[in-house]
């Protein structure tokens, strides 16, 4: 497994590039093995100082192997970053929800990101949100939650929680560590004009 993608980089390397691209040279390969190569490419990469820019719709992908990241819609470049400066300082709904899943809240005069792993739940007989959807995803477990006109995303990883049922009524809290690199509670989503 791997060896097509394994022989041609090798073929490429024979050259000693400065710089390489990369078109989507994982997204043929099943998950374990594509994590897999990702280390061994991350592996290379830094041992033999190449710049190697790296295309993908995999935001797993980009996040993990990147310095940088250049996230594209339509042929324009709309946000350049460090992957962490990216997931949590999103510039705008679009970024926001192509790196990592996220829901995107409106209140008077400001949209507002909040990622599903930020959201904390709690059973309450009175909750303002009912759970209407539950994924179990192995080492985390998704939740779709509604009120009268909204609908969170809300992951739980691990064991955490895992009491929960369809129907059941919760109510949610924002965690105060959104934002990590910053400490603010929410990041602000501004308009892409």
């Amino acid at each position: 497994g791997g060896q097509q993608q394994r022989v041609a980089l090798a073929r490429a390397m024979a050259t000693n590039p400065k710089i390489m691209l990369l078109d989507e040279p994982l997204s043929n390969l099943d998950a374990s093995l594509r994590h897999s190569l990702r280390e061994e490419l991350k592996s290379l990469q830094r041992q033999l100082g190449i710049t190697m820019i790296f295309v993908t719709h995999d935001q797993s992908e980009a996040l993990s192997l990147s310095d940088r990241i250049v996230v594209m819609d339509k042929g324009y470049a709309i946000q350049i970053g460090t992957p962490r400066e990216i997931y949590f300082y999103p510039i705008s709904d679009y970024v926001a929800g192509f790196i990592g899943k996220s829901n995107i809240l409106t209140r008077v005069g400001e949209t507002i990101m909040v990622r599903p792993e930020d959201i904390k739940m709690a059973k309450n007989a009175q909750g303002d949100y009912t759970i209407s959807s539950i994924v179990f995803m192995g080492q985390h477990t998704e939740y779709i939650i509604s009120a009268e006109d909204t609908t969170l995303e809300v992951v739980v990883v691990g064991k955490e929680n895992n009491n929960f049922m369809q129907g059941d009524r919760v109510n949610v809290t924002i965690s105060h560590q959104l934002g990590q690199m910053g400490n603010e509670d929410i990041s602000l989503v501004p308009e892409l004009k």
